[in-house]
This record gives structure tokens, sequence and C-alpha cells, in this order.
């Protein structure tokens, strides 16, 4: 069992069809006010391996804990080993709001693909473990996929190399580590989708898209841009989807393929966005 989308891609990658792997929450959920169900627990209570993020993401799981949901059932955090950020206080950053809902840290490590194989790596040590009869499969799907990893961040250095020292502007407190890998920084209007922006928010980051002569900001998926749409339609600005994956839907065995789909296509738009303004109207780009 696994938490969220990207726990579900990396564990697939690893498990291949040595295990059976099921996400807690529902496709397209994400942990963000999340409530879990009776039907949660007794999927629980099945699984014999549950792999978490940690870093204070999945919050929501301690209900279920607390309602005798461990059993046999063994819990991994991919996380572990990995020094954190903390939350709302991104190294470089302009300013922003202090604390976060999932605690003091930032979580979202997976999205520095270098952490992600990192991730990769725990994963599959709890599988081989747990199943040490098929450890010779996840031991070359783990170094299969690591590699791909690797590969990724080779290109997005490339790409992004030429920005160094530069600052990006997201919509909600999701690329820390992201930004840091390639030794960028940001700045955020608000620190998760259900905190209102403020006037000040608004001029803070104003002020960093025209000191750093930004042509887009970063937004969610899916969401409305609330504040950052009229500042981009005021400056020039296109926005710019920067999806953090933690909400995907995808069916069956796609996770591991969508992952890396999705982390080429967020180094593009941070490209896009620190290219310079080009002037016209804003436009939303998926």
């Amino acid at each position: 069992m696994t938490t969220i989308f990207p726990m579900t891609a990396l564990t697939q990658a690893v498990a291949g069809d040595c295990a059976a792997v099921s996400q807690l929450l529902p496709p397209g959920a994400g942990p963000h006010g999340y409530r879990p169900s009776p039907a949660d627990l007794v999927r629980l209570r099945q699984a014999r391996l549950l792999v978490v993020n940690g870093l204070g993401m999945e919050t929501f799981l301690e209900r279920l804990i607390a309602a005798g949901a461990q059993g046999r059932l063994e819990v991994v955090e991919a996380s572990q080993g990995i020094a954190p950020i903390p939350a709302g206080m991104e190294p470089g950053s302009a300013g922003g709001h202090a604390g976060h809902s999932h605690g003091p840290d930032n979580p979202h490590v997976w999205l520095d693909p270098r952490l992600a194989i990192q991730q990769v790596a725990t994963i599959r040590e709890a599988l081989v473990r747990l199943d040490p009869s098929c450890a010779k499969g996840y031991r070359a799907r783990a170094a299969a996929f690591s590699a791909r990893l690797a590969r990724l961040d080779s290109r997005l250095a490339r790409d992004l190399g030429p920005y160094r020292g530069r600052t990006l502007v997201t919509q909600h407190d999701v690329a820390p580590y992201l930004a840091r890998r390639y030794g960028l920084h940001t700045v955020f209007l608000v620190p998760e989708p259900e905190v209102p922006a403020s006037p000040a928010d608004l001029r803070r980051v104003d002020a960093v898209v025209r000191a750093q002569r930004l042509g887009g900001v970063l937004v969610d998926p899916g969401a409305p841009a609330g504040a950052l749409t009229a500042l981009a339609r005021d400056r020039g600005l296109t926005l710019i989807t920067l999806d953090p994956l933690e909400s995907a839907a995808v069916a069956g065995g796609q996770a591991p393929e969508h992952f890396l789909a999705v982390m080429e296509r967020n180094g593009e738009a941070l490209v896009r966005a620190l290219q310079g303004a080009g002037g016209g109207a804003a436009a939303s780009v998926n």
C-alpha cells in the first residue's frame, strides 16, 4: 500500500510483478484535508507494507494508526535520511509565511530527481527485506528506474544551468527542493491552497517578478490561480503549470512513466518562467 501518487509511482517502479501496489488515496485526491474512511482501515489491515513519504505529508494517517491499522503492517518512510527544508523557509527565499499544515518541514522531496533516487533505494530495501525471494528483481528494477531519474537530472541540470542564482515565483510552497537542486531560489504566494493571499503577499511576489524580469509564474494544475491571475495580466506574464504530482490520477501500472513525464515537463516549466517577460496577455499552459 502507498499513500500519495509519488509513492505509488516509485513503488510500482521497484515492485514490478513481485508485489501488488495499491494507493490509499483515491486517484486525483491529494493529502490536503483528506479524511480516511472505515474502508481505508480495512485495506490497511490487509496490507503487508505501507510506503509513506514522511516529513509530515501524511498527517491523515494518524487517525488510522490510532484506530489499529498497524497490525502486521510495516511502515517505511521513503524520505528517511533526507535532510528537510523547513516549511516556508526556502533557501534564498525573499520571504513568505511561516509554518505549514503538514508540519515544520517541507515534504515535496520527490521533485528533486536525486532525492527521488534516494527514495527508490529506501523502498527497494523495504521490499527486499519483506520479500527476499524477489530481491534480484527489486534491485534490478530499482537500478533501472534510478538510471532514468539520473538521466532526467542531467537534462534538467543542462537546461537550467544558465539560470543559476535566479528566483522563481510559485503559487504554493511546493518547489524548494527542485529549485535548490539546480541552484535556483523560490518564493511563493501562499504556503498552501487553503491559505488566502493578502495584499502584502501580492506586493512581495510582484517585487520578485520585476526584479528577476520573469516571463511567467508557476501555478498549480487545475486550481484557480487567484491573485496571480491579476498579477500576470498586469505584468504581461504567463501562468505556467508546475505539477507537484501529489494528486495525479493515473490508472493501472502507468504511474512510473507518468511520474517521469511530469518531472520532465516541470523542468521545462521552470525554464519558461525564467526566460524573461515577453509581453502579451497571460495564458494558462498545461
